[in-house]
């Protein structure tokens, strides 16, 4: 389908399929594809949707559209290294282990990398990125944390009402003056060389918002509700990018007839493998649960498959049934045209026969009367119906012939 299909198509594919796992369009962020330029159009389609079906919900809620990422950056670094690569002479492999080795045998070294790379971020990231840049614990205490948060709480579609977005800098203020250890978000191993590790920032979340007030309520009500949502965004679409990679891995030209429910077990397989082994099957353990869950896949397989043969099997009886009603319909409905054609034939039968009259009638009294002017004239009227009328008769008897036919079929 997506090699050829267009935008109306691919939306409307993307619509229908998250309506029939029964999920909620007005939640939907943001849009991850790669760059070709139908998908600017399939994000149009898509952003007018969604706000129309936010619009029918709530008038309380501010009526934004989906969050823009921009566009793949892997498309900008995968050209810029082929290009590189092609206008030189040099050995990749061997290319990047002199700079690993450059680098990491040095600590001053390392933390020139550091600096550099930062600053190279914080010129060129993206104006939403850099206000997340917030939710890092080191930088709460700064002033300009309260605007970055209270810039993505407006800026987040369709999550927040006015209400909650001031109380989402309330909420804030708490946050920057409570008093968090250190180990809640740095790792308390120190290693030779200096380098401080920190802790994932969805564990250091889970610790803030899990606080509560004296009276045991949650004290971060709001802006855990919109924490959550900024975690959920990627940084990018590389994740795409590696979603179509690894369905033209699965699916290939001898493979092609997969469906969609067995693609999506592959992917959630291999998925599965790569979160608990590393992506190393043979070291997942053979538990006793593991092989129930692969028999009752297999049931469900079967089922599904026994349901999908009862369902081809019930449309053909049904339509085994409804072709003879069908047909039937149809002969009777060609027997009413015939039938109307008839009485046609029938009028315009009476209409030349009366003009036939007329014309000899006429004849015999220009004749009598001896006007030679009139019996040219009646004479082309003569002519004229004799010939309607051998071609009326014939069509009349092919549509009685066609008629009986038909109610032959009928019958």
């Amino acid at each position: 389908m997506l090699g050829h299909a267009t935008a109306d198509i691919v939306s409307r594919s993307i619509i229908d399929s998250l309506k029939s796992d029964e999920v909620d369009i007005t939640k939907m962020l943001m849009l991850g594809g790669d760059n070709p330029n139908v998908n600017i159009a399939i994000e149009d389609i898509l952003y007018k949707k969604v706000t129309a079906e936010r619009k029918k919900k709530s008038s309380s809620v501010p009526l934004l559209g989906l969050i823009s990422i921009g566009s793949c950056p892997l498309h900008i670094i995968h050209g810029a290294f082929r290009k590189g690569f092609k206008s030189t002479a040099w050995f990749i492999d061997e290319s990047i282990n002199d700079i690993w080795c450059w680098f990491s045998r040095s600590s001053a070294r390392q933390g020139d990398f550091i600096t550099t790379g930062t600053s190279i971020n914080e010129t060129y990231s993206r104006f939403l990125s850099r206000h997340l840049q917030c939710l890092q614990p080191l930088a709460r205490q700064q002033e300009s944390s309260r605007t970055s948060i209270m810039y993505l709480s407006r800026h987040v579609p369709y999550l927040l009402t006015n209400e909650e977005i001031d109380r989402v800098g309330a909420e804030w203020r708490v946050y920057q003056m409570a008093d968090i250890p250190e180990e809640w978000f740095r790792k308390t191993t120190v290693y030779l060389d200096h380098i401080i590790e920190y802790l994932p920032i969805d564990k250091y979340c889970y610790r803030i918002f899990s606080t509560a007030t004296s009276t045991g309520t949650p004290q971060y009500v709001v802006l855990t509700k919109l924490v959550k949502c900024l975690l959920s965004l990627p940084h990018g679409n590389s994740d795409v990018e590696r979603g179509f990679s690894e369905n033209n891995h699965l699916v290939p030209d001898d493979r092609s007839s997969l469906n969609e429910a067995s693609i999506n077990g592959l992917r959630a397989t291999k998925a599965a493998v790569k979160f608990f082994r590393g992506g190393k099957a043979h070291a997942v353990s053979t538990t006793s649960t593991l092989i129930s869950n692969v028999k009752e896949a297999y049931l469900r397989y079967t089922k599904d498959n026994e349901q999908q043969q009862k369902l081809i099997k019930n449309t053909d009886v049904v339509n085994g049934k409804q072709g003879p009603e069908v047909e039937h319909e149809r002969l009777e409905e060609k027997e009413t045209q015939l039938i109307n054609e008839q009485k046609n034939l029938q009028e315009e039968l009476t209409k030349a026969t009366n003009m036939l009259e007329e014309g000899t009638t006429r004849l015999a009294a220009a004749m009598k009367n001896k006007k030679f002017d009139d019996i040219g004239t009646t004479e082309v009227l003569v002519t004229a119906a004799n010939a309607k009328l051998a071609v009326l008769k014939t069509k009349l008897i092919e549509n009685d012939e066609n008629l009986n036919r038909l109610r032959k079929k009928i019958n």
